[in-house]
């Protein structure tokens, strides 16, 4: 097998995830049920392809699919509260972190001749690529999401 993470870095995502399954419980209880059933898909799928990170496969694309729906059916239910304002300013800096980190992954990880680079590059961006991907999305995009029926109204129309 090619894994594009060795399992000693990528169960940081495991154990990030559990901030979707506490978002997906929040959303449960205040009345979000499709946002709730949406979210424990994806922190599923998360777990699965976090267990063991490959390059291409059904739970990579799988679970990119959840992770996607869960982000936009999110910006949509997040446009019925009157806080959506902060919640899309702090989604637009955990998804820009994101593709920061898909850019830095181009010109390291997903590189050809990364394999052949010593073990102390390819631990260091081993760390820098799961820190932020799970820092920003798992974490920070997990609670940016769960606070919304918290903190906010939800707006009559």
């Amino acid at each position: 097998m090619n894994f594009l993470v060795p399992q000693k870095y990528s169960f940081i995502g495991i154990f990030s995830s559990l901030f979707m399954l506490r978002a997906s419980i929040y959303f449960f209880f205040y009345q979000e049920k499709i946002t709730s059933i949406i979210s424990f898909i994806s922190y599923i799928f998360t777990i699965l392809h976090w267990y063991k990170i490959k390059k291409d496969g059904i739970i990579r694309n799988l679970d990119i699919f959840f992770a996607l729906s869960y982000s936009l059916y999110g910006l949509y239910r997040a446009s019925h509260y009157d806080c959506q304002v902060v919640f899309y300013r702090n989604a637009f800096i955990n998804i820009s972190m994101f593709f920061v980190n898909e850019i830095l992954n181009t010109y390291t990880l997903y590189k050809s001749d990364f394999n052949e680079k010593s073990y102390q590059y390819k631990n260091i961006t081993y760390i820098r690529s799961v820190f932020i991907h799970t820092l920003f999305l798992h974490i920070l995009q997990s609670e940016n999401s769960r606070l919304v029926p918290i903190q906010c109204n939800l707006i009559k129309y």
